[in-house]
């Protein structure tokens, strides 16, 4: 009996292999082949052939075929095995056709090392795409349908790490949650304008969410930080910038914001819209987000409420206009002009007075303020608090190519203080018109060469008053011009320490403005006739009042209104 079926046995496994066969057809085989004996026999070849297709037909046992190389070809046997491939390098696995003996196949494959495996079938597809990626510490059951192959995915090694697969412009994109997980759990991001798909801290693009991103030195915006807040410094971190690139690279619906939690410095902000100030003051905050392909001002801080007094420092030579000011040396400011621009654009002066300091220097510059600053009365001009005259002349503002130096129009209100005023080319020292006002004090009017030079110009509805003492050190052509219902008021000291010379007056007003200087003080050398040149010239409906005061200077005539009031002018 034995050697009977061992000979059957041989007789099968030398018979051609038969096709896999579905359950269906093993079942019709059996009605058709195995008939009631009442016609045909059932013979040794129908016997042969029906075990042969049942054979090849159902799943062998389990087994496991461990790959370790760079390449490797499906094969027949592995019909139901395990395939598992374990290499740091790519993997390149070929899948036979889903036709014939593939018809109906399945196999397992399990990717158990580092390097990155990828299944192409040969004429068929997988999954509609013509190869599937697998990442590390995934699985997939690769399963034919007759003509091409379709794969399901199973848990990684472990059962800790799951995978995704996606269709997405024919290719099949897989993340490993594992690689995706935070604090508030696992989740996977979708960028469909670029078919992206990425894991982060983040939750898609444009959805807010409760993520600080704590930043301390120069930071460039990246594609992670959207949904989150770049918060900048930590409290008193310093100056820094934050840049926002192009939108390239990021999610089309991109939100990010971002905060300066630092209390005494700002931060600049490069590349924003224009929307934004060029400084994120202190305790600020805004948002930017994605519209239309561009990054737009979702939150804007608008300026910045101070609350106290602030001062911000210039430095001429080390300074830049692209700090905040709040610092000295580098980020300081490097012009006067800028401070004034920040001051009436940027800051609401909250009832405070905000400042801007020179250092010790010598300088040049033309400075202009035609706006009124926001939230308090004037802008404070200031080099040192010092009144010794060798302090104050420290502090140089040169004009060495003449103009005017400081011109405060248009409702501006200025007070300038602790510095020096020298030039040559007809400069004007300052100016002060349409309903601008300059106090000043401490301030030493050095030379004004080149036959025309002025120290103080009032034109139509300006003001300029001297609050407290200051000095006059060098040769000049006008102290005081006043015009056009402009007024100048002086009831302080002016020390003069040595004989000066002068042309065309030291008060002059004209056309209905008015002079008030009966109170003013004068001493040194060059006070009263120590000094060469005409006291006054007051014309066309202009008033002086001079009381007993005596104007400085040599030159007849002596400044009353018989000798030096003309056209109507009047002095008192």
């Amino acid at each position: 009996m034995r050697i009977k079926l061992g000979i059957f046995l041989a007789l099968l496994l030398a018979f051609p292999a038969q096709a896999q066969l579905s359950k269906s057809t093993i079942t019709a085989l059996v009605a058709s082949q195995f008939p009631d004996q009442t016609t045909g026999a059932i013979t040794p070849a129908i016997m042969r052939s029906f075990f042969l297709n049942l054979i090849n037909s159902y799943q062998q046992y389990s087994g496991v075929n461990a790959q370790v190389g760079t390449s490797y070809t499906i094969a027949a046997s592995d019909y139901g095995q395990v395939v598992t491939f374990n290499n740091g390098s790519a993997i390149a696995v070929t899948l036979p056709q889903a036709t014939g003996s593939f018809s109906t196949f399945n196999t397992f494959v399990s990717n158990l090392g580092s390097g990155l495996v990828t299944v192409t079938p040969t004429v068929s597809t997988i999954n509609g795409n013509s190869s599937i990626t697998i990442p590390s510490n995934t699985n997939l059951w690769i399963v034919s349908d007759g003509t091409n192959y379709q794969v399901i995915r199973s848990l990684g090694a472990g059962g800790s790490n799951h995978s995704v697969a996606i269709n997405t412009s024919g290719a099949l994109n897989w993340k490993v949650i594992s690689d995706c997980q935070d604090t508030t759990g696992n989740h996977i991001n979708y960028t469909q304008s670029t078919d992206v798909w990425s894991c982060g801290v983040s939750l898609p693009a444009g959805v807010p969410q409760n993520t600080l991103l704590a930043v301390i030195a120069n930071r460039t915006v990246l594609n992670t930080d959207c949904g989150g807040t770049i918060q900048l410094g930590t409290g008193s971190t310093g100056f820094f910038t934050l840049t926002l690139p192009s939108v390239s690279g990021f999610p089309a619906t991109c939100r990010v914001d971002f905060t300066n939690a630092d209390t005494g410095r700002g931060k600049a902000l490069s590349g924003f819209p224009n929307a934004f100030n060029s400084i994120l003051w202190p305790l600020q905050s805004g948002s930017v987000e994605i519209v239309n392909g561009a990054w737009a001002a979702v939150h804007t801080p608008g300026r910045w409420l101070v609350p106290s007094s602030q001062t911000f420092n210039i430095n001429h030579a080390s300074g830049s206009d692209a700090s905040d000011g709040l610092g000295t040396g580098a980020t300081a400011f490097a012009t006067i002009q800028h401070c004034v621009n920040v001051i009436v654009s940027q800051i609401d002066g909250n009832n405070f007075n905000n400042i801007c300091a020179l250092v010790a220097e010598t300088f040049t510059e033309i400075v202009t303020c035609s706006t009124s600053p926001v939230g308090s009365l004037l802008i404070t001009l200031v080099g040192t608090a010092s009144t010794s005259l060798a302090t104050v002349d420290t502090f140089v503002w040169n004009l060495s190519s003449g103009g005017v130096g400081l011109s405060v129009i248009d409702n501006c209100r200025m007070n300038v203080s602790g510095f020096k005023f020298t030039g040559a080319s007809n400069p004007f020292f300052m100016l002060a018109r349409t309903a601008a006002s300059i106090d000043f004090g401490n301030i030493d009017f050095a030379a004004a060469s080149g036959g025309f030079g002025l120290h103080i110009l009032v034109q139509p509805f300006g003001t300029v008053t001297a609050v407290s003492n200051y000095w006059i050190t060098g040769n000049f052509d006008t102290h005081v011009n006043i015009q056009g219902l402009g007024t100048y008021a002086d009831a302080v000291l002016t020390t003069m320490p040595n004989a000066l010379t002068w042309t065309t007056g030291f008060y002059v007003a004209s056309h209905n403005s008015y002079m008030n200087v009966g109170n003013a003080t004068f001493t040194g050398t060059g006070s009263s006739t120590g000094s060469t040149g005409t006291q006054c010239a007051i014309s066309y409906n202009a008033t002086m009042f001079k009381g007993s005061m005596t104007v400085p200077g040599s030159v007849a005539p002596i400044c009353n209104t018989a000798t030096s009031a003309t056209f109507g002018g009047q002095i008192q």
